[in-house]
């Protein structure tokens, strides 16, 4: 008999061992100030081993909640499984094809692929 969570847990290495990107996972929290305005902000995360990650570049129009999204600054972001990540935060790519870089893209959408987490990410315009 075949242990489903061995199966999933080689799928989930396997996925990682082809990450060779870097994110960091900013986290998104809001606080109102004694003006009683609401404060966004993003709490960036630390390096470990959620930090690593895949990246893919997308070209095209794509939709989500019904609204067309150009994908001329659209990325596909890999991540483990075990990565806390939420639409509401913010992802900042510093690594790609062991480049240094610092872009930060937000969260359009996340799926559970084959023992990973893919996370469509739009470019943020600073």
């Amino acid at each position: 008999m075949m242990n489903i969570n061995l199966v999933a847990s080689v799928i989930s290495r396997t996925q990682e061992s082809s990450m060779f990107d870097l994110c960091l996972i900013n986290q998104y929290s809001e606080t109102y100030d004694s003006y009683r305005d609401l404060t966004k902000t993003f709490t960036t995360g630390s390096y470990s081993a959620s930090s690593i990650c895949g990246i893919a570049i997308n070209s095209g129009n794509e939709t989500y909640k019904d609204e067309t999204v150009s994908q001329e600054n659209n990325i596909t972001i890999r991540l483990p499984l075990t990565t806390s990540v939420d639409t509401q935060d913010t992802i900042t790519v510093t690594r790609k094809n062991n480049q240094a870089i610092n872009t930060t893209y937000s969260i359009l959408n996340i799926d559970i692929g084959a023992g990973e987490l893919v996370v469509k990410c739009q470019k943020l315009d600073v």
